[in-house]
């Protein structure tokens, strides 16, 4: 699919993949071994610019690909990709490379790939979807939710610190965007105090700040039936609490875990306990909660611990092939310097160009629909998330979550390959059950 978005809008594209080559380690009979190359290379749409080129892992800073743990040290210097970056930095226009890792050859994607390439050139690697059709459109009010956690599993840091430094970003997007956004703040029970006079004078035209919301989690559960997808007491707690609301972005601050399969994030055991045990969330149940809350934008902070880096690269790359929606994922500090506020000035609708410029900024690991980088007025604000005002009837924020719905699920049913009649007949009806629900939504029925 993201070779699809490519074509149709002509990106300038650096695509890897991994293959395994078959090596004969002598002519007297010994067995033959295998090793693994990164090859790359770089197009413009459906053109390509360079040939296929092989990088051998350990170049790279992976002497394996199925090295379980975050390479040590990564660098594209020397390397024949360094020289495809330099054919990009020629072609083009915008300051922005997009990048494609096909979906075979996750192990590539727990490098650092945004650092490598700013390490070589100033152009900004933006990550291509895998969903033909942008599922998400910026809304004037948009709601974001925040949950921060030091598990004593993987090690202190400053939390209040990284706090701080996402509600300056918000904010900062929100006033260049003329948004109004609201946050809702979760984290550990135990600096919930401090994070709260943090944020006590944070509230402002454009940003309002709700915590805290009561822990433990072992209290009453809501009135809503229990997500059997949904195990961790986290997300439960968080799906309690915002049951009667709307959240279109998700944002994580936690290290991450990958065990050399799969990336996942790690809070404490619970918001009221923090011990060695750790509550590791993957894709598949942080996927459950999402559709929960209606969420179309998922965000992660890694604090600086080099060690836990590979999980949120790995999480973000799964994600990016199993659910719609922009991705960003941010590395070792929060900061207005850093890639995440533009990011969060363009989901915010905004229309100045400065606010949006991502070239001007320490990278991050942005994954996007070309069409959310398209310059106003190309992009519409809503103020509901649909293409009507919610009138009397539905409430306005279950309005807003079937809408997400809905657009999360017609992005999903775009086809990529010949479909049998069974298969056509089912995605068709498909559609015309979105179409419904999304036409019910918008007449407040």
């Amino acid at each position: 699919m993201a070779m699809l978005i490519r074509d149709r809008f002509e990106l300038l594209t650096l695509r890897c993949w991994i293959r395994t080559k078959a090596l004969d380690l002598s002519s007297e009979g010994s067995d033959a071994s295998v090793r693994q190359v990164a090859v790359s290379q770089l197009f413009h749409g459906e053109q390509a610019i360079t040939l296929p080129v092989e990088t051998d892992l350990s170049l790279l800073g992976m002497p394996d690909a199925r090295e379980t743990a975050a390479p040590s040290r990564c660098s594209l210097a020397g390397t024949e990709i360094a020289g495809q970056l330099v054919a990009a930095k020629s072609t083009a226009k915008d300051g922005i490379l997009w990048f494609h890792i096909s979906r075979e050859s996750m192990p590539l994607a727990v490098l650092p790939w945004e650092a490598m390439v700013r390490e070589i050139t100033d152009l900004v690697l933006v990550r291509i979807p895998n969903f033909l059709e942008n599922s998400y459109h910026p809304v004037a009010d948009p709601s974001i939710m925040i949950c921060a956690s030091a598990p004593i599993l993987d090690g202190p840091y400053s939390l209040p610190s990284y706090v701080q430094g996402l509600l300056d970003v918000i904010e900062n997007a929100a006033v260049q965007a003329g948004a109004s956004a609201t946050v809702h703040l979760f984290v550990d029970h135990e600096v919930q105090d401090q994070i709260g006079q943090l944020a006590a004078g944070r509230s402002s035209p454009h940003m309002r700040v709700e915590l805290p919301y009561e822990t433990p989690v072992s209290g009453p559960r809501s009135s809503s039936p229990p997500d059997a997808a949904i195990r961790s007491p986290w997300l439960q707690w968080i799906a309690d609490c915002l049951e009667d609301e709307v959240v279109e972005i998700a944002h994580f601050i936690s290290p991450g875990h990958f065990d050399g399969t799969g990336g996942a994030i790690v809070l404490a055991n619970r918001p009221d306990e923090n011990s060695r045990h750790g509550d590791i969330i993957d894709a598949d149940e942080l996927i459950a909660f999402y559709d929960r809350l209606g969420c179309a934008v998922m965000g992660f902070s890694s604090p600086s611990m080099p060690e836990w880096v590979a999980g949120q690269r790995a999480l973000a790359f799964e994600l990016s092939w199993l659910r719609p929606g922009p991705i960003l994922l941010s590395e070792s500090s929060i900061d207005p310097k850093s890639a995440l506020a533009p990011a969060y000035a363009t989901l915010f609708g905004g229309s100045s160009p400065e606010s949006r410029d991502l070239t001007r900024f320490e990278p991050a690991h942005l994954c996007v629909h070309p069409e959310l980088l398209e310059p106003p007025p190309a992009q519409v604000v809503e103020k509901f998330g649909i293409g009507e005002t919610v009138q009397e009837g539905l409430p306005q924020k279950k309005a807003r979550i079937a809408a997400n719905y809905v657009r999360q699920r017609m992005a999903s049913l775009t086809e990529t390959r010949d479909l049998t009649p069974l298969e056509s007949w089912e995605r068709e009806g498909a559609r015309e059950a979105l179409s419904f629900l999304s036409s019910l939504a918008g007449r407040g029925e």
